[in-house]
């Protein structure tokens, strides 16, 4: 005859076996990990909660964050890892230079963000002048400029 878990691992083993039924990893299953970690802290504390609904509470609260956690991590990977069609395996490289052009656009108006984007394109200074109505002194100045204050 099996015995069942006392008080407090009948709370361990009632997280546990929401995860026996598991065949893939969600938001849900992470919170439960949450509530499983966050169970075993409280043990290691020595700082159980003598009412039992007080600790499943807690248990509740820790699940909960842990799904919203992770749902918000999911959320930022799709934000920072998906352009376009890509999927999420890009290049670490390629996420840090996604970043730092937002950086860069952050820090220039959009006009002269537009002129960065044509010097990338390959446009000469020339073909910029003569888009923009000024001379080619004017147009390789203001990229000189741009160029000096993304660099700061």
């Amino acid at each position: 005859m099996e015995q069942q878990p006392t008080y407090p691992w009948s709370l361990y083993a009632e997280l546990q076996s929401g995860d026996l039924q598991v065949t893939h990893l969600t938001d849900a299953t992470w919170g439960n990990e949450a509530g499983m970690n966050h169970f075993l802290s409280v043990l290691e504390s020595g700082s159980t909660p003598a009412d039992v609904s007080d600790f499943r509470r807690s248990l509740q609260t820790a699940v909960a964050t842990g799904a919203w956690n992770e749902r918000n991590r999911a959320r930022l990977r799709r934000k920072y890892l998906e352009v376009s069609g890509i999927e999420d395996r890009r290049e670490e490289r390629q996420v840090l230079a996604q970043i730092r052009l937002g950086e860069m656009q952050a820090v220039v108006k959009p006009v002269d963000w537009e002129v960065l984007l044509d010097v990338a394109d390959g446009f000469t200074y020339a073909e910029l002048a003569a888009a923009r109505g000024i001379s080619n002194g004017s147009i390789r100045t203001r990229v000189s400029r741009l160029r000096s204050r993304l660099l700061q």
